[in-house]
């Protein structure tokens, strides 16, 4: 449910459609059922939402999941023996040329089975180094992670490290599967990434900068914001002396509802650890306070991405979402340069299935260019139910899907 939930405490989820009108999407946006099949499997893993790709290197790609079904799928639906952990991880090959992995190629992790032999999250909070910032109606429930986006970065040595940022979750009092917020940001860094998953040694950090209703310790409050839903490795401008790591510049959302905004954070990409050099994109340049971070765009949702591409032979920057407020379509903005403030989207793609039912919705569309073929952009989107049961008794939704989209028709975008 990552891709849906609302950044502040205490809201309730919203269920009306986007009221913008819905414009016709261009015909070059095509389904790639090779890399839906890479995804459906009826044992072990059975389905996740977030579908964030990152590339590892050495021809591996890590995918990231947030909620995750665990057990085994019999007649289409999740059956007996099934659980939801909170976050999983898979990784495979990367193939050549944007061809989608066998699905017996693609391992999945998530965490050893608790007492009662039930599967658990791959990452849990470590009580020691991160504190959920609890808000007035919390309750004293376990909180979790959702793992929203990762990036291998150099360390100080140059190094690669895997550095992955979570959205630290807690349960809210009253009943239902909406009663949870966001009460904070955290880094996983992983200075072994390039051995197995099994191998991993990982060191978790709280973000100071994720502000909401209880995080502020003076007032104003603030609106709530979450890091990480997009990165990106930015050249820093240098002198022929001088050799600097590039900038890792982060992105995130504040506020939400009708009125989710872009933000963006940048930081010396072997220094993300180290929240003293975070910087903030205002309105004219960068600032070190949090307080100082302007809009970037409008009309966001949680997640999306951010990717570098070639457009008519300029180099442009296109952030793929989901149609806000529950709508029907993936929308592509285009910009010039990274820290642009963003125009509107445009629609890329009319989103097929979601009208099997009524509580059907769809979200969590984002690109992952480095498994795109040349000239092209792979997007992965989900398909979800407001309603639980029907979730549990149709394994055919939350799950990744994926198009395809020719960057020629992103040109007059």
């Amino acid at each position: 449910m990552l891709g849906i939930v609302i950044a502040g405490c205490g809201q309730g989820p919203i269920t009306v459609e986007a009221n913008r009108p819905i414009l016709a999407p261009p015909p070059t946006t095509e389904p790639r059922e090779d890399w839906d099949r890479a995804f459906q499997r009826t044992d072990g893993w059975t389905g996740g939402d977030v579908a964030e790709a990152v590339d590892l290197g050495n021809q591996r790609t890590l995918w990231i999941w947030g909620d995750s079904w665990v057990g085994p799928v019999r007649a289409g639906k999740h059956a007996a023996g099934s659980r939801l952990v909170n976050n999983s991880l898979a990784v495979h090959d990367t193939m050549i040329g944007g061809a989608a992995p066998p699905a017996d190629a693609v391992q999945f992790f998530w965490g050893p089975a608790n007492e009662k032999s039930e599967p658990t999250a791959w990452l849990r909070p470590d009580v020691s180094r991160v504190t959920p910032r609890l808000p007035k109606n919390g309750t004293d429930d376990p909180s979790w992670y959702w793992l929203v986006n990762g990036i291998v970065l150099p360390d100080a040595q140059a190094n690669p490290r895997l550095v992955l940022f979570a959205w630290h979750i807690a349960r809210t009092k009253g009943d239902g599967v909406w009663n949870f917020c966001t009460a904070g940001n955290a880094l996983a860094v992983v200075d072994n990434s390039n051995e197995s998953v099994d191998e991993w040694q990982i060191a978790q950090h709280d973000i100071p900068h994720a502000s909401g209703n209880v995080v502020r310790e003076t007032p104003p409050p603030g609106q709530p914001i979450s890091w990480g839903s997009a990165l990106l490795l930015v050249p820093r401008a240098t002198q022929p002396e001088e050799h600097l790591t590039p900038w890792l510049y982060i992105y995130g959302t504040r506020g939400g509802g009708f009125n989710t905004e872009l933000v963006l954070a940048r930081v010396p990409a072997d220094r993300v650890e180290d929240f003293t050099q975070w910087e903030f994109r205002t309105v004219e340049g960068w600032s070190s306070r949090l307080d100082d971070a302007a809009s970037r765009a409008d009309g966001l949702v949680s997640e999306f991405s951010v990717s570098p591409v070639e457009l008519a032979g300029k180099s442009r920057y296109v952030m793929i979402q989901s149609q806000p407020l529950f709508g029907k379509q993936i929308l592509a903005r285009i910009a010039e340069t990274p820290d642009a403030r963003w125009g509107d989207g445009l629609p890329i793609y009319q989103v097929a299935g979601i009208e099997a039912d009524r509580d059907y919705f769809t979200y969590a569309a984002k690109a992952h260019p480095h498994l795109s073929a040349s000239g092209k952009l792979l997007i992965s989107y989900l398909i979800n139910s407001h309603n639980f049961g029907k979730m549990v008794n149709d394994a055919s939704i939350y799950r990744p899907r994926f198009v395809e989209v020719d960057l020629s028709a992103l040109t007059g975008k």
